[in-house]
């Protein structure tokens, strides 16, 4: 058991570690350059936390391939001791995956459409909007 001074070494280990800090433009641009996952998405963020995918083949473990239909399966890092909800959490990478792409697609049109040429394509007679 843990005595009360362990209970608040690790609380305060673990305040120290979330607590905001505060500092001026040219730290956090500096920051960025060194850690570009101070200015990631959160679609960004969940995905490192999950991880890579390792693959693994069921169909060459017989109990496996009974379970998992002798398919390929992605297991991740994080969830790898999630037995059976391997499908979900692929879902639930996809959706990240899908919305930082939708993020990006759409962060590169906003600076596109700025430019009236880009924002607005010429319409079939070669006039624009």
């Amino acid at each position: 058991m843990t005595s009360a001074d362990e209970i608040f070494s690790i609380y305060a280990q673990t305040y120290d570690q979330q607590r905001q800090h505060e500092m001026t433009l040219r730290q956090y641009l500096e920051g960025c350059r060194e850690d570009p996952m101070l200015y990631a998405t959160a679609a960004e963020r969940m995905m490192k936390a999950i991880g890579e995918p390792n693959y693994i083949d069921t169909s060459k473990d017989p109990r496996l391939g009974r379970i998992f239909l002798n398919r390929t399966i992605k297991v991740y890092p994080a969830f790898k001791d999630f037995f059976g909800l391997e499908e979900t959490i692929e879902g639930s990478w996809d959706f990240s995956a899908m919305r930082l792409k939708a993020w990006k697609s759409a962060s590169r049109f906003s600076i596109c459409s700025d430019r009236s040429e880009a924002a607005s394509p010429p319409l079939p007679n070669g006039s624009r909007n």
